[in-house]
């Protein structure tokens, strides 16, 4: 896979911190041939389901109202952290470049993300619950997608 890749998987993290590292244990599930190139941890049945579970924990966890911002310190880290992984485990050429831009690119991925759907919830009315499921969907879809390019 590519920086370019990475990167995209990275701001995905910055959307919704599970949806990058899925989809690339899912890739990864599928194509066999390709899994020896990858690490035993995501070639992994349990480690495929795990992350599926914590991405469903999270897409339901983001719309409970108690739930804190991702831009604060702990869910920030926390998306930079796997924004920085998936990208190392995306960019295998230059595992350190692609964790650093990985990292990077899921902190702009917060900012804007978080950004975004306040600008759509204060100019459209639409509730912020529904909103995030568009933006539950837009994570998962384009990360998807990034793996099968």
């Amino acid at each position: 896979m590519t920086l370019r890749q990475a990167v995209w998987l990275g701001g995905i993290s910055g959307l919704r911190s599970m949806a990058g590292i899925a989809a690339l244990v899912n890739y990864v599930q599928r194509n066999p041939l390709e899994a020896e190139q990858y690490p035993e941890i995501l070639r992994s049945p349990a480690a495929a389901a795990l992350l599926r579970a914590a991405q469903v924990g999270e897409t339901i966890g983001d719309k409970l109202p108690f739930t804190p911002s991702r831009l604060t310190l702990f869910p920030l880290f926390g998306r930079l952290m796997v924004g920085g992984v998936v990208g190392a485990l995306t960019y295998r050429e230059d595992r350190l470049m692609g964790g650093v831009y990985g990292a990077g690119a899921a902190l702009i991925g917060s900012y804007l993300g978080n950004r975004i759907r306040k600008q759509i919830v204060e100019e459209t009315g639409i509730p912020d619950p529904l909103i995030a499921l568009i933006e539950d969907a837009v994570a998962v879809t384009t990360a998807e997608a990034v793996v099968s390019e």
